[in-house]
Parts: structure tokens; sequence; C-alpha cells
């Protein structure tokens, strides 16, 4: 019989120091390219709107891994953008903190 265990990646994984930056998203939608300032350093999104979704608009940014966490800072799943062609390019999600994770430093 194979067993498999996770263990799951909770707000441990978010302490202070893992990113640089905080920003606190107000809108349901943002435009992640006028966020980042700084293309290497490791941004945490925190979700602060009514709304289910929020809508990433990731057209134009370099590769970023995206990690994404619950309410509770629980680790919930993860995303790529890999700035592939010219074409726009979104992400919606239901996360309420975002890790912005550069591929490429």
């Amino acid at each position: 019989m194979n067993t498999c265990s996770s263990k799951a990646i909770t707000t441990d994984y978010l302490h202070e120091g893992l990113y640089e930056e905080t920003v606190n998203l107000q809108n349901a939608s943002v435009d992640v390219f006028s966020v980042i300032k700084n293309d290497t350093i490791r941004i945490l999104i925190s979700v602060n709107h009514n709304q289910i979704n929020t809508l990433l608009n990731l057209t134009g940014v370099q590769p970023y891994e995206l990690l994404y966490f619950d309410e509770n800072k629980n680790f919930t799943g993860k995303a790529f953008s890999l700035f592939t062609g010219a074409a726009p390019f979104h992400i919606q999600t239901t996360a309420h903190y975002i890790l912005l994770n550069p591929l490429f430093k």
C-alpha cells in the first residue's frame, strides 16, 4: 500500500525576512507590473478587498512563481508567470496572500 504524507506550508513560510516588500491590495484587480519596483525581490501581496476573486494582470512581468495562501496563511497552491510572447496574461485567484517569487535573480 502506498501512502503519501505532506507537510503544510504555514505561517512560518511567510515569516518576515522571506519577502522584502508588502503590498496591500484594496482593489479586486491589480496590474502587477506597476507594483514591482525591483524585479529581483520577493513581494507579498495582501488582499484586502471584499470580492471573492482577485485578478492579477501579469502582462510584461518577468518570470515569477506565485505562491498562494489562505486567510490563515496556509499554503493553498502556486502558479507561474513565464513572460513568453507579447499577448496579455492574467491569473484569477481566491488567495488572501500571494507571494511573488522571481524565478531569475
